[in-house]
């Protein structure tokens, strides 16, 4: 079984590296958005803590310190990743890493397909379509990683459920499903999107629900009946009951990441509803159906980001759909009423595919369905924004969908007889075809009369040059003898759709991508400003560069930077103080000036002329300025608990990161409190000199501070969330829920073959 595996994942993996070699072979990493911004210097701190034998909980290099695991996004348990991190650098790795889940997802798809049964090339043409589809490919120029890396689950979880509501009808052993299911399920929430792991959970239901629905009154493929082999409520009962049972197997071996995040959530500026105008301002909007045929239309964003920045019809970086698979499975819907053998083919499984699409379209338009808002008002959807995030919901089940119709178009193709008529239709087909091409090369810039001047025919003549080759070298192949090899007629005709699908899919994609060598990518001068820097001292970016590395691999603290969480109080201290709007989503925000010397900001950094009296002027650089702050707060201070004239002074403090610890050390010389200049949150553990235990409290406005009595201290300062210990007590739990999922297969496969031996007794 497994080498008929091998050739569909090979040639897949062949593709994507002809597609991407830049990110597969180079070593280079997407140059925009996200990735640079945020996922690439996260993903160089992870490698290093964990080469330091450190699992990274605290982030002290961003928003004054913040938790970082507990940030979902930080994919800081996700064993994908760790496990290329162990064979690359970190940009390679995260290259390789993405290339490697399209090609999963797409895997994932074709394994889909399979099951319903399609045939191999109809499977890995909608697998192409997939992994290189327009969701994918508007969420890779954007940088956002995540997105990719976490949506490409989909596939595998339908089938999962599609299998186990199969097997449970038919009363025959489910086998490894479950197991497979948990690994799944498992990564999906390690892989650290939140929202695609909400979002797939939901359709995931939303297909097993019409899976059960469409079940009970289906025929059974064993024996006949128009009744399943047991009563519907029984059935159903054991189905609902593994997948609880599942559910809470990958909660136990998730607990690590999901804890944390549950706790983080609770003390994070995202823990309410978004206001509705925020929540759906990447909505789906009924246009961009159309490049399901046309993946151009109206032109791409992509056409920004060349060297001649024309804007198009799509506008700023704000839309987020694209639901463009590829010509060919589009054509399979086609084919799929006309030519499928509907004995051949699960009818409920289509119409559970056919329901979560449009489910799927009427989550996706957001804003432009007037029923949304009763979706926003529903509990934790209200918490996410951008609606295109449902968009895979429509996609993936379209693809599958397309996959069986072209495979049915392939068997009638290969079965179909020659005429006389029909290799000079073949011609006549090539012949346009490749006139379709020739103007391609003569005029690339070909308009359509009448519509948008952004809308380019060339998009729709592309399509039509695919489709009239694929028709005219398929008639010219349906006529050729092939006698000797009676099933030549139909590989020919399969190869030829996979390599049309593929030059399709590998000419839309490649143009979303656009890719620099990593070290092109750190922006700030690090060395320059670290040669600047004194030991404990903070960098802060002014507002036009919040974005830029808020973790650089040079290890520059900066207050400000991009995180999708944030510290619930300090977000909530400069709200107050109007430096952001009430309603605002904050994702990038850096502190006014004025804050500055407050966060114990020491340089500010900038490509502007800064006039600021708590600045001077230090140093230049290319372009980038450098100002000393005149009197920053130091990072750790003590402050006498009754503070007056005469209160004694002399206190000295030194601290210390020793991996993730906080050391501070010294002499008090009253009873007080030791402020330290770190953003507080909740699970921070404090020792006195390696025994006593102390709590660590909220300052104002929102610092660190330990209450110390007069003499030598000497505190260590850990932050061990209460979700994080329970995490490690729960996982062994989890481990052993799988193992018993393994004895239970290995059962159900002995199961299974008895029966089958006595069967063909």
């Amino acid at each position: 079984m497994i080498r008929n595996w091998i050739f569909p994942g090979v040639l897949l993996a062949f593709i994507l590296g002809v597609v991407f070699p830049d990110l597969a072979l180079q070593g280079w990493v997407i140059a925009l958005g996200d990735v640079p911004d945020q996922f690439l210097p996260w993903r160089e701190f992870v490698s290093s803590e964990f080469h330091q034998g450190a699992i990274p909980l605290w982030n002290r290099y961003a928003w004054c310190g913040t938790p970082f695991l507990a940030n979902m996004q930080s994919a800081v348990l996700y064993p994908i990743d760790r496990f290329f991190d162990l064979l690359a650098s970190p940009g390679r790795a995260l290259s390789l890493g993405l290339v490697f889940h399209l090609w999963l997802g797409g895997m994932l798809l074709y394994a889909f397909c399979r099951h319903l049964g399609a045939g191999v090339a109809a499977g890995l043409a909608a697998a192409l379509g997939y992994s290189l589809g327009g969701f994918h490919a508007i969420h890779l120029l954007g940088g956002n990683l995540l997105t990719v890396t976490s949506s490409i689950y989909l596939p595998g979880h339908l089938l999962a459920a599609g299998s186990l509501v199969g097997r449970m009808h038919q009363g025959r052993p489910i086998g490894w499903v479950p197991f497979w299911g948990i690994i799944l399920w498992s990564l999906q929430i390690l892989s650290g999107h939140a929202q695609m792991t909400f979002y797939n959970g939901i359709f995931t239901l939303v297909f097993l629900a019409f899976n059960l629905a469409f079940a009970i009154t289906e025929r059974s493929p064993v024996n006949g009946s128009s009744k399943p082999l047991q009563s519907s409520g029984r059935w159903i009962a054991r189905v609902i009951g593994m997948f609880l049972l599942m559910g809470g197997i990958t909660f136990l071996v998730a607990a690590p990441q999901i804890l944390p995040t549950l706790e983080y959530r609770s003390f994070c500026a995202r823990a309410g509803t978004l206001p509705f105008d925020s929540a759906t301002e990447f909505s789906l909007g009924w246009e961009v159906l159309l490049s399901f045929l046309l993946p151009e239309y109206l032109g791409t964003r992509a056409a920004r980001f060349s060297a001649s920045g024309i804007d198009t019809y799509w506008g700023d970086w704000k839309n987020w759909s694209a639901v463009y698979i590829g010509i060919f499975p589009f054509l399979g819907l086609t084919g799929l009423a006309i030519w499928r053998k509907k004995e051949a083919i699960p009818n409920g499984a289509v119409k559970a595919l056919a329901g979560l699409a449009l489910v799927g379209l009427f989550l996706a338009l957001g804003r432009n369905n007037p029923l949304y808002h009763l979706v926003h008002q529903l509990p934790i959807f209200g918490q996410f924004r951008a609606p295109s995030k449902f968009i895979p919901a429509l996609v993936v089940p379209v693809a599958v969908l397309g996959s069986l119709g072209l495979s049915a178009l392939l068997d009638w193709l290969s079965a179909a007889k020659s005429s006389p008529h029909l290799p000079g239709w073949g011609r006549w087909c090539l012949i346009v075809a490749g006139s379709g091409v020739a103007l391609l090369v003569i005029f690339p810039n070909v308009r359509t009369p009448g519509l948008p001047a952004e809308l380019a025919g060339h998009d729709l003549l592309r399509g039509l040059i695919l489709v009239l080759g694929f028709v005219g070298l398929a008639s010219v192949c349906i006529s050729l003898p092939f006698r000797p090899v009676p099933w030549g007629k139909r590989q020919l005709i399969a190869a030829l759709l996979i390599l049309l699908s593929a030059l399709d899919m590998g000419l839309y994609a490649r143009k979303y991508v656009i890719s620099a060598p990593p070290e092109d990518l750190k922006y700030l001068p690090g060395a320059w400003i670290r040669g600047h820097l004194q030991e404990g001292e903070r960098v802060l970016t002014t507002p036009e560069f919040t974005g830029v590395n808020q973790t650089t691999p040079e290890r520059i603290p900066v207050p400000g930077g991009y995180d999708p969480l944030q510290v619930g109080l300090y977000i909530d201290t400069f709200r107050k103080n109007g430096a952001i709007p009430p309603g605002a989503i904050v994702d990038l925000f850096t502190p006014p000036l004025e804050w500055a010397g407050k966060l114990g900001a020491s340089l500010v950094v900038s490509r502007q002329l800064l006039k600021h009296p708590s600045l001077a002027p230090l140093d230049r650089h290319e372009g980038w300025m450098l100002y000393r702050v005149k009197d920053p707060a130091p990072m750790i201070e003590f402050i006498p608990e009754n503070h007056t004239a005469d209160s004694p002074g002399g206190a000295t403090l030194e601290g210390e990161w020793k991996l993730h610890d906080l050391s501070v050390r010294g002499i008090v010389p009253c009873e007080g409190r030791i402020v330290i200049r770190q953003v507080y949150t909740p699970g921070w553990q404090c020792f006195n000199k390696g025994q006593e235990a102390v709590s660590v409290e909220v300052e104002e406005p929102f610092w660190q501070k330990v209450r110390v009595s007069q003499g030598e201290i000497s505190l260590t300062l850990s932050y061990r969330p209460a979700g994080w210990r329970w995490g490690l007590c729960l996982f062994p739990a989890g481990l052993l829920g799988m193992i018993g999922m393994v004895f239970h297969a290995l059962k159900s496969r002995k199961t299974e073959l008895n029966e089958m031996g006595g069967r063909s007794q």
